[in-house]
């Protein structure tokens, strides 16, 4: 993936919502990131609430811990 796309880890948040919208399109019932959302993707613009968005649009549930 790295090296395909140039995308280093941690990814970005829009890998995350793109994976969520793809995966909230396909109608999946559980959707599990085990992430660390530690320090503010200083990289790209609104990707936090592009990623908000994506998990509202599906009506997805967040478990924080």
């Amino acid at each position: 993936f790295q090296n395909q796309f140039k995308i280093l880890w941690p990814w970005p948040r829009d890998i995350y919502a793109a994976a969520t919208e793809y995966l909230g399109y396909c109608e999946a019932k559980t959707i599990t990131f085990d992430v660390i959302f530690s320090s503010p993707d200083i990289d790209r613009l609104n990707v936090e609430a592009e990623y908000a968005d994506s998990l509202f649009a599906f009506q997805m549930q967040l478990l924080l811990v």
